[in-house]
């Protein structure tokens, strides 16, 4: 993603995964160029000029059906951060989300 986009592009997210201040208290360090969340508008990728990259800095995510207001935050709730770890290919990532979970599991109990 270009730059010139960078910060309009967050600000057309929730923020999520490495874009989280969160991610800290999970045991990862957040990348100043990595953008990762949740689209508030259906049209982001289009309006930015997009388009899908493997290698690229930015996720964008769906959530339909997400309960009214949490899009509305600037970041995601940490257990939906540490979801999105959990689910990640990067296995530090993974290990860190799940690790996040269990542990907000066993404090529920």
């Amino acid at each position: 993603m270009s730059q010139s986009f960078a910060d309009d592009v967050r600000a057309s997210l929730a923020q999520s995964g490495m874009s989280a201040s969160s991610s800290a208290g999970m045991g990862l360090v957040s990348n100043a160029r990595t953008i990762d969340g949740y689209a508030r508008e259906a049209d982001v990728v289009e309006k930015y000029f997009m388009m899908p990259d493997q290698g690229g800095n930015c996720i964008i995510r769906t959530a339909e059906g997400a309960p009214a207001g949490l899009l509305d935050e600037a970041e995601m709730p940490a257990t939906v951060v540490a979801a999105d770890f959990a689910m990640s290919l990067d296995e530090r990532e993974k290990r860190c989300g799940l690790d996040y979970l269990g542990g907000a599991l066993d404090a529920i109990r």
